[in-house]
């Protein structure tokens, strides 16, 4: 029979984390017959993040604006209001997520972390003023969730077989 689940998170690491979210999700499937949704407590500032800023930004792929054929990667040195509104909620999302400022915007081709910082001011107003900003906000971290939960599936099948 398996050990109890501990909540201690402080003194594990961050695979011995990623492995008790992964057997909480068993046991909670086993019992109730579905996968919960983890989340972190914000107030934990360890570094443990289950997406990487790769993965976040491939969660950005499908609303990136394309221009002559071609799709603008998020880090594009571009000041267009369509592909701006996505970095400023690329930034809030992932200093959301823990990652730190300077982090961010070394991603982000190099920019500095006084830009990301901006990045979520900027969103933060908007986020209140702009109901069609909000709404494609909403839209963007629906898609994320639906491909984070289902690469979490996928790995928790893993983890089964």
């Amino acid at each position: 029979m398996d050990k109890p689940l501990s909540l201690e998170f402080c003194k594990t690491s961050q695979e011995e984390q990623k492995t008790f979210i992964k057997r909480f999700m068993r046991i909670f499937f086993t019992k109730f017959g579905y996968y919960p949704t983890v989340i972190m407590n914000k107030k934990d500032k360890s570094n443990t993040n289950l997406l990487s800023l790769n993965q976040l930004s491939e969660c950005f792929k499908p609303f990136l604006p394309q221009y002559y054929g071609k799709t603008l990667p998020i880090s594009h040195k571009s000041r267009t209001r369509e592909l701006t509104e996505l970095r400023h909620m690329f930034c809030y999302i992932a200093r959301s997520m823990n990652f730190k400022m300077t982090t961010i915007g070394q991603f982000l081709d190099n920019r500095d972390h006084s830009t990301v910082i901006n990045s979520i001011r900027v969103f933060e107003n908007l986020y209140q003023t702009d109901d069609i900003f909000r709404e494609k906000y909403e839209r963007i971290i629906k898609h994320i969730k639906e491909t984070y939960e289902s690469s979490i599936m996928e790995s928790v099948d893993k983890v089964w077989n």
